[in-house]
């Protein structure tokens, strides 16, 4: 019975290291910025981060703090391989307890006989398994664009305009194709980035998406399946040893009863506590790794990334800011690199969407929401109707009072200037706006490639949108 302590502080701290890993992965994505998981990653990683800085501030001091601050930066913020390290030695760990307590049961000579053979055999290849795609992913170029490639790239994917305008890679120094993004991380651009993964120490893109999905699959279903084996072995074992025929004597009357479970449960764990803490360790990272690759997978549904998500996301946010949204891009490729002047713009960029001279309504897909955006075009309605009238003045500031005392709030009241910054009163609007309520989008003309918060690089089949995404058209 001693073993229930330290079996309760085990589970325990399973449980909340559980939870703090899915905080970390779903707490800033869009789908949970503002659920009870966006809450508790903003207190983590903002209020709590800051409360334990001034605190260390204060007992160690600016030259201690300094040392760790730079130790933080480099484990955080730098391509360095500590999960990398950390998961092959847990994995490894888990391997040799499995080996040295489970894997027993499955011999064909033991005896009695718990489980089919057939998972002697099965057992090693599912680790090696776990182990190659492990290091495929680590190894495998996600497609990095340098200056000798990046015109292949440039024909991979066409701009659309709002994500993806034409723009320069201030660090690479070249154009950006479409649908990438430059790793701070890696010190490189890479083509269909989805994010950085500090568990392979490399980044999952278009070239490797395909791998990293597999290796999620292979370590998941290997933990599942040890957990599964575990728990069979378990049921199997107490079977065998005939632990519910067992009796002891009662501490009260001094009669003979059954075993109870919480007495069955310290046999087997003072027998078997190895296995059995490993199978709940492996249930737990199991179910959490499949839902995180169930998570990455639905974006390939849409043929879309994590990295295009956030981005959108950032769209959304800045539109409900400001009111408004323009959007220019260079008239010639040469406009961002000389040398790449050649380069037909046109050729590389999706249709522009056309604004009448008129205003227009265009209901866009945004997310799982369908909101009305309201499209306006002011230069070609200022060609339509002739210039456009001049904005109304400003109103003036009410007077303010002279019998009343200074400070007062009424004097503050009579002299408060209306609010008429674009966007205001939008920053805690949560769901779309309603149909008669709509935010105009100002079109700039010149150059606008796009109008609207549409993924368009969705081909519309979810096949074809998996099919692009595991095997994009790379060069």
């Amino acid at each position: 019975m001693a073993l229930f302590p330290a079996l309760l502080l085990f589970v325990t701290v399973l449980t909340l290291a559980g939870a703090l890993i899915a905080v970390l992965l779903f707490g800033p994505t869009p789908q949970h910025r503002d659920s009870a998981l966006g809450w508790v990653y903003r207190f983590l990683t903002g209020t709590l981060v800051n409360a334990l800085h001034a605190v260390a501030l204060r007992v160690l001091g600016q030259r201690v703090l300094g040392a760790l601050a730079a130790a933080g930066r480099y484990f955080f913020y730098e391509r360095n391989p500590f999960l990398m390290a950390f998961y092959l030695s847990l994995i490894t760990a888990g391997v040799v307890i499995y080996l040295g307590w489970t894997h027993p049961y499955l011999s064909p000579a033991h005896q009695p006989r718990l489980m089919s053979p057939v998972h002697w055999y099965l057992s090693p290849v599912a680790i090696l398994a776990t182990f190659a795609s492990f290091f495929t992913a680590c190894l495998s170029n996600p497609g990095y664009i340098n200056q000798r490639n990046v015109r292949r790239y440039l024909q991979a994917y066409k701009y659309d305009g709002l994500i993806f305008p034409p723009r320069l890679c201030d660090t690479c120094k070249i154009p950006k194709p479409a649908r990438s993004k430059h790793c701070n991380l890696c010190g490189v651009c890479v083509s269909r980035h989805d994010h950085h993964c500090p568990w392979i120490n490399n980044c999952v893109g278009g070239g490797n998406l395909r791998w990293f999905y597999l290796f999620i699959l292979c370590s998941g279903a290997l933990c599942l399946y040890g957990a599964w084996q575990t728990s069979v072995l378990a049921v199997r074992l107490v079977s065998a040893r005939r632990l519910f025929t067992l009796t002891r004597p009662h501490p009260l009357t001094g009669r003979m009863t059954p075993l109870g479970l919480g007495d069955v449960a310290a046999i087997m764990l003072y027998h078997d506590a190895p296995m059995l803490l490993l199978g709940f360790f492996l249930l737990l990272v199991g179910l959490l790794q499949m839902a995180f690759l169930l998570y990455s997978f639905s974006y390939s549904l849409s043929n879309s990334t994590t990295n295009e998500s956030i981005k959108r996301d950032g769209l959304e946010y800045m539109f409900q800011q400001l009111g408004h949204i323009t959007i220019r891009s260079p008239m010639r490729m040469g406009d961002l690199a000389p040398e790449f002047a050649d380069i037909d713009l046109a050729a590389v960029s999706m249709p522009p969407i056309e604004a009448g001279p008129e205003d227009i309504t265009t209901q866009v897909k945004l997310y799982d929401s369908v909101v009305a955006l309201h499209v306006q075009a002011p230069d070609a309605a200022e060609d339509a109707e002739g210039p456009a009238p001049a904005p109304a003045p400003a109103p003036a500031p009410a007077p303010v009072r002279e019998d009343l005392p200074k400070g007062s709030p009424h004097t503050k009241a009579a002299s408060a200037r209306p609010n008429t910054k674009p966007g205001a009163g939008l920053r805690h609007r949560k769901n779309p706006p309603p149909q008669e309520d709509l935010y105009p989008i100002h079109i700039t003309r010149y150059n606008t490639l796009e109008v609207a918060l549409v993924n368009r690089y969705d081909l519309g089949s979810w096949w074809a949108n998996i099919k692009s995404s595991l095997f994009p058209p790379l060069p």
